[in-house]
């Protein structure tokens, strides 16, 4: 994933989290932020997408 500056990661990294607990009920919400950041970061990574809001049609 590209750098990006770290208000729009954190951002993205907001809205993504919601999502998967409206949509999915998942909710990570209360989980360490940096441990969330990397996972999704690598996440993100792995399957080609550009930003972490690539993912939510996923």
């Amino acid at each position: 994933m590209p750098a990006r500056s770290s208000s729009v990661h954190s951002i993205e990294l907001d809205l993504f989290i919601e999502a998967l607990a409206r949509r999915h009920g998942y909710d990570f919400r209360n989980y360490a932020r940096a441990s969330l950041k990397r996972r999704v970061a690598a996440l993100a990574t792995r399957l080609g997408c550009g930003s972490i809001a690539e993912l939510l049609p996923r």
